[in-house]
C-alpha cells in the first residue's frame, strides 16, 4: 500500500521579521523600488484571496474591487512610516511625504518578496500559494503515522 500527501506550498516564507515595527499581523517583507526593503502591513480582512502577482514577476495586484490601504515602514531598523495602498486591479502606490513639498502618491515595484503569509492567487498553477505553517505540517505528519501504525496493526491481527 502506497500513501501520496500533496500539500500547495508557497514560494515565500512565512517567517515574521523580528524587528518588524509591529508584533503581528498580515505583512509583506518585500524589496521595493525606491525604498529598497520594507515591511507593509496589510489589514487582515484582506489575507485570502485579494492579491496576485503580475505575469512573471513578484509584483504584487490587487485583485479585489476595493481600494486596499496599508502601512508600510523603510529605512534603518524601518524606522520611516509610509502609507501604501492597492487601489483596484492595480499595483502598490506609497505616499511620498518625505521629498519635501511633493507629497504625491507615487508608483511602486515589488522587486523581491522574502516574506509574506498572505494567500496570493495564482491561476498559472492548480493551486493557489498557501503558506503552510511548521506547526501545521508536523500535525499531518503525526495524523499520517499514527494512521498507517493502526493500519499495520490491524493487518498483523489478521
Amino acid at each position: 500500500m502506497v500513501c501520496v500527501i500533496s500539500f500547495p506550498v508557497g514560494a515565500f516564507s512565512d517567517t515574521f521579521p523580528s524587528n518588524a515595527p509591529i508584533a503581528g499581523g498580515v505583512y509583506i517583507h518585500a524589496n521595493v523600488t525606491a525604498l529598497g526593503d520594507v515591511i507593509i502591513f496589510v489589514p487582515v480582512d484582506y489575507k485570502d484571496g485579494f492579491f496576485s502577482l503580475t505575469r512573471g514577476s513578484s509584483d504584487l495586484v490587487n485583485i479585489g474591487n476595493t481600494t486596499i490601504t496599508c502601512n508600510m515602514y523603510a529605512g534603518y531598523n524601518y524606522n520611516m512610516y509610509y502609507q501604501a495602498r492597492f487601489t483596484r486591479f492595480n499595483t502598490l502606490e506609497y505616499y511620498n511625504n518625505y521629498t519635501g513639498t511633493l507629497y504625491r502618491w507615487e508608483p511602486m515595484i515589488v522587486n523581491t518578496i522574502y516574506n509574506t503569509n498572505l494567500t496570493i492567487v495564482d491561476n498559472n498553477s492548480t493551486t493557489a500559494i498557501r503558506q503552510i505553517s511548521l506547526d501545521f505540517i508536523i500535525q499531518i505528519v503525526t495524523v499520517v503515522i499514527l494512521g498507517m501504525i493502526l493500519i499495520l496493526i490491524m493487518i498483523k491481527r489478521n
